[in-house]
């Protein structure tokens, strides 16, 4: 079809502004455009955006002459391959009862979003929209910094972001909260190759499964998610609807093994609600699906705490043909099992599970093979035992002193072991799966600590920090005391931890930054060896104290042992 126009926005436009698609959304390209007149000249600069002070009719160069609205913004700019460009997000509200923005914004190949801040980079869809959206083979796509509240999405629509048919696409420090669809009210991504996806937040969310990542189409495709949470998701409250609640989905379609490829590092998926839909009868799964021939890797993962409503629920399934590999993992606390292969229907392709350093809450044996079709290879260093969550706020799913979590994953590479094994190679955590394949692992856990403390890697999301840095050494024999605090700012409380070498008389005092007395933590006789408390961010009268920088400091005997500063946000 070749469609002639006196005037268009643009005179070569892409993917952005016109495509045609087949039924399954991907471009056919058979359309050819002769335009005689552009409406806009793009701008051939990275752009700036203010939601509050911004107009339209600037032209968007500089911070102090920015543009309004995203959506214009993404309209203006001139990118390609050879001339990458960015839009950059001053703080403040982007919606459409504020500023006029339009949701969702479409994606521009080539143009990274970069928010100032993600706790101030607030994207709010009035409960109307859903917030972003890539498709037709668009290309290195950016978007970070970024916090989006009030998506939503009707019948079999998304409330957050929806990634089709797109190549090279990062999305980064991302929350989504507060936001229903009847699909997937967070990220939903599908027939795209090579996408990368690092520290995501989604909670509080209603709907589907929260995460949906899928292939669908050959080629087989290939993705990265290190540092996802999700948490506190649910089903949609809608009667009328079949969004059963969930959190995360990969699938990579019928075919043959490995049609998607993916390692997932430093995932917590906790406190989840799925409700069986009636008409499919018994057995759903809450916390992460892996099927049609995918092929995933799990690192680090801490489940726990969801729940399934009905007489059978799982966690964990693995089936169609795919295989999930699981190192240094916790599935603790959910119900009602962990992990099952395959589904009671029946599976028409086998799968495979291969668990080596994870603590899995009933062991070997409560992990369901059904019709024993399945192939579960239980590995080394596999427990059953309690991982002794701290278990409330912020922390909840932190290791407590004790844990036998601490230093029990994936052991260090020692001369002549056989695999598995971490190495450090150029300061880089490597992971040597059993078929020698290796994993780039992340350099911190999710809460951003160090990933290896103590000489060896934890299970879990979150690494028992069992050493400190920036701690005032005094002189004398207290020199081998050590104290820690974590998390480092925190919200709700935190974590006062030290390890006492002597027994002793110990003071523990938080003060203000103007040196002020605030509480008094502790005040008693107590023997050698590790000691953690927990300050709930309040004064002595149990009134919550306001935001702003505090000091933690230590005597034993008298002596000062150390000073720490603490932020409470």
């Amino acid at each position: 079809m070749t469609i002639i126009l006196d005037t268009f926005t643009v005179i070569n436009p892409d993917q952005h502004f016109i495509y045609s698609f087949d039924v399954y959304n991907y471009p056919v390209n058979d359309i050819t455009l002769k335009i005689d007149n552009a409406k806009v000249e793009p701008i051939d600069h990275d752009l700036h955006v203010n939601p509050v002070n911004g107009s339209n009719q600037n032209d968007g160069l500089t911070p102090e002459t920015p543009l309004k609205t995203i959506a214009y913004a993404l309209h203006m700019i001139a990118s390609d391959s050879l001339n990458p460009l960015s839009i950059f997000l001053s703080n403040g509200i982007y919606a459409p009862s504020t500023n006029d923005e339009l949701f969702p914004l479409n994606g521009r190949s080539y143009v990274s979003i970069i928010g100032e801040n993600k706790d101030s980079t607030i994207f709010d869809a009035d409960s109307m929209y859903y917030f972003f959206k890539g498709y037709g083979l668009m290309e290195n796509l950016y978007i970070k910094n970024i916090c989006c509240i009030n998506g939503y999405g009707n019948l079999n629509s998304f409330s957050g972001f929806e990634i089709e048919n797109c190549n090279n696409i990062t999305l980064e420090n991302i929350t989504i909260t507060d936001c229903s669809a009847w699909g997937t009210p967070g990220v939903y991504c599908n027939r795209s190759d090579k996408v990368k996806f690092s520290k995501i937040d989604l909670f509080n969310n209603q709907g589907g499964f929260n995460f949906s990542i899928g292939n669908h189409w050959q080629p087989s495709k290939t993705f990265e998610i290190n540092n996802l949470l999700i948490m506190n998701c649910g089903p949609d409250q809608s009667p009328d609807s079949e969004a059963e609640g969930g959190g995360m989905g990969i699938s990579g379609g019928y075919g043959t093994f490995g049609m998607l490829k993916g390692k997932l590092t430093n995932i917590q998926i906790t406190d989840n609600l799925r409700l069986p839909d009636p008409k499919w009868g018994p057995g759903c799964i809450v916390g992460l699906i892996v099927d049609q021939f995918a092929e995933v890797t799990l690192v680090n993962a801490t489940v726990g705490n969801n729940i399934v409503r009905g007489v059978q629920g799982y966690t964990i399934n693995v089936d169609e043909g795919s295989e999930l590999n699981v190192y240094n993992s916790i599935f603790y606390g959910d119900s009602l099992y962990e992990m099952s292969l395959g589904y009671p229907s029946g599976s028409i392709f086998p799968a495979t599970a291969n668990i080596a350093y994870s603590n899995i809450e009933g062991g070997e044996d409560e992990i369901m093979n059904w019709y024993n079709q399945h192939t579960l290879n239980w590995l080394d260093g596999n427990m059953d035992e309690d991982p002794l969550w701290a278990g409330t706020g912020d922390t909840a799913y932190y290791l407590l002193p004790g844990s036998p979590c601490i230093d029990a994953g994936t052991p260090m590479y020692e001369e002549g072991m056989d695999y598995p094994y971490i190495k450090m190679e150029n300061d880089k955590i490597v992971l040597y799966k059993y078929d020698g394949d290796t994993i780039h692992l992340p350099a911190t856990d999710l809460a951003g600590k160090p990933r290896i403390s103590g000489g060896r890697i934890d299970m879990g999301a979150y690494e028992y920090q069992d050493t400190t840095t920036s701690i005032k050494r005094f002189p004398n024999k207290i020199q081998e005391n050590k104290v820690q605090v974590y998390p480092n700012p925190f919200t709700q409380h935190t974590f006062i931890s030290f390890r006492l070498q002597n027994p002793g008389k110990v003071l523990v005092t938080i003060s203000d930054i103007n040196g002020r007395p605030v509480k008094t933590l502790m005040d008693a006789k107590i023997p050698s060896g590790d000691c953690t408390m927990i300050w709930e961010g309040d004064d002595n009268n149990g009134k919550t104290v306001g935001t702003g920088t505090y000091y933690v400091t230590f005597y034993n005997k008298g002596f000062l042992l150390a000073t720490e500063k603490v932020i409470k946000r």
